[in-house]
């Protein structure tokens, strides 16, 4: 049977060389880019998102992924180069991070977990990622284990360094506040799932830490969602480790602190930055380099301008022989 090959997109300059994904909003090709300065084409991800309807009814998701996103520099986020608009899509050109997920990662591992000390690494580059977002007024709010990208797969014994993406649902706490439930049910907190009322974004990006962690070392997530009672298990932080896995006494300690169903008494981000599992083996330095990275952030509303109108053009149809549009990001170059 003849291959099939990957639809090709407009691009503009960039050059398409594979297809990563698609999904129910629009699909994710890989290219590389012929203008960069660098002896070998840089090599980025590209999120095409429809022209249209689709745009019209996502317009303030759409619109903070990009503002949030691409004002977030940093080592352990994706960053985001530039945005522009072709006759058929807004494209979003990304960091291109090779090594995957974190969730296939994970899964390429003995029953489907990780050492320890694998764990302590990858839990590490999150909190030091989060703890930036955070400091920088941003919650994320769908944290999981498929919006942590890997710079490498770790096969060659490298040990990966972790790349935090999609802030399509992400807060910025100068908007009002967060009442909305959004993100991903198995890794959401009890006070979202409960609904009804406003809630601490950031104290909920915590929950959604300690599930990643548990997941990293268990192997499974601490809530099914093939149980019935899965809503309530989640609201009354009812899970338990199973006896076949080793979990140290320190680790046992932190989970039990971050999965806690009452978010004004759940492990805080200072909190966790001072517990002796996540300070095991950490980098020198590690901690006082969101100091330095908080320094050179850019102002929020430097883009929010060009990113409002870019998205605004994009709820329109494309028609035959339009310019293509585009926005670079500073902000967003290492």
């Amino acid at each position: 049977m003849p291959a099939v090959s990957s639809p090709q997109y407009d691009l503009g300059r960039y050059q398409q060389t594979g297809v990563l994904g698609a999904g129910t909003f629009g699909v994710v090709v890989r290219a590389v880019d012929p203008d960069s300065l660098a002896d070998c084409p840089a090599e980025v991800a590209i999120k095409l998102l429809p022209r249209g309807e689709l745009l019209k009814n996502f317009k303030t998701y759409v619109t903070r992924e990009i503002l949030h996103q691409s004002c977030l520099e940093h080592p352990f986020i994706v960053s985001i180069k530039e945005v522009f608009l072709t006759r058929t899509h807004l494209a979003i050109a990304m960091e291109y991070a090779q090594g995957g997920d974190l969730f296939r990662y994970v899964l390429r591992h003995k029953a489907a977990r990780l050492a320890e000390s694998q764990a302590r690494w990858i839990f590490q580059q999150l909190v030091i990622g989060l703890d930036f977002c955070h400091r920088s007024g941003v919650a994320n709010r769908d944290l999981k284990l498929e919006n942590m990208l890997l710079d490498r797969d770790g096969q060659d014994g490298t040990r990966p360094l972790l790349k935090i993406c999609d802030f399509g649902y992400s807060k910025h706490e100068m908007n009002s506040s967060a009442k909305t439930g959004v993100g991903t049910p198995i890794y959401m907190a009890p006070e979202i799932i409960y609904g009804g009322n406003r809630y601490d974004a950031k104290a909920a990006d915590l929950w959604s830490v300690g599930v990643i962690l548990f997941a990293m070392l268990i192997g499974r997530y601490p809530f099914s969602q093939r149980e019935s009672n899965v809503a309530r298990n989640i609201v009354s932080a009812t899970y338990s480790l199973p006896d076949d896995v080793q979990v140290s006494a320190p680790c046992r300690d932190l989970l039990a602190r971050l999965l806690v169903a009452n978010p004004s008494e759940r492990m805080s981000m200072e909190e966790i930055k001072v517990h002796s599992w996540f300070l095991e083996d950490l980098p020198e330095g590690a901690l006082a380099m969101n100091d330095w990275y908080l320094q050179s952030r850019p102002v929020y509303d430097q883009y929010q301008g060009m990113v409002e109108a870019m998205v605004e053009a994009a709820q329109l149809p494309g028609v035959p022989g339009e310019p293509l549009l585009s926005v670079e990001l500073e902000c967003a170059a290492h």
